[in-house]
């Protein structure tokens, strides 16, 4: 119990730091930054809590957990997702709802596809090349690792 407190604190801290970072000035390589940070802020607050040496493993592999899982769940959130458009769009209709032409406007490049292309090309994923895109070295790691990943759990290629 007192591995899983810890970890919670870590994330807690990790989490602090990351809301008031984005808040003042938000890095441009967002997903680097959120890693970095992650990883450094469990060798800067641990020396501070009362956990014990046989403790430790415990504590960095549920934090580990604990900080993929929101790391992962905040490159969903970070740009606007067709999910979270259909969600606000039904919100504000309540119960007159939305007609399917009605979302599909919703779904445009410029809301979806133009702020993820440049949010990959920030990370050094793909490179603008002759009008369209190239995967970058760091982005053919990416989608092989994706495609293993896929591949593992079974799930359909799609691509």
């Amino acid at each position: 119990m007192a591995a899983l407190l810890i970890s919670l604190a870590l994330f807690g801290a990790a989490w602090l730091v990351h809301a008031v970072w984005w808040r003042s000035r938000p890095p441009a390589r967002h997903l680097r930054a959120l890693a970095w940070l992650f990883a450094v802020v469990p060798l800067v607050v641990l020396p501070f809590l009362p956990v014990q040496a046989a403790e430790i493993p415990a504590v960095l592999a549920l934090y580990a957990g604990i900080a993929a899982s929101y790391l992962i769940v905040y490159t969903g959130i970070e740009q606007i997702s067709p999910t979270l458009i259909v969600v606000r769009a039904l919100a504000q209709a309540r119960e007159r709802g939305c007609s399917q032409e009605e979302l599909a406007r919703l779904m445009t490049d410029d809301l979806l596809v133009r702020p993820r292309m440049r949010a990959l090309e920030t990370d050094g994923i793909l490179a603008s090349s002759g009008g369209g895109w190239v995967l970058t070295p760091r982005g053919y790691r990416a989608a092989r690792f994706a495609r293993n990943v896929a591949k593992l759990f079974g799930i359909r290629d799609v691509g």
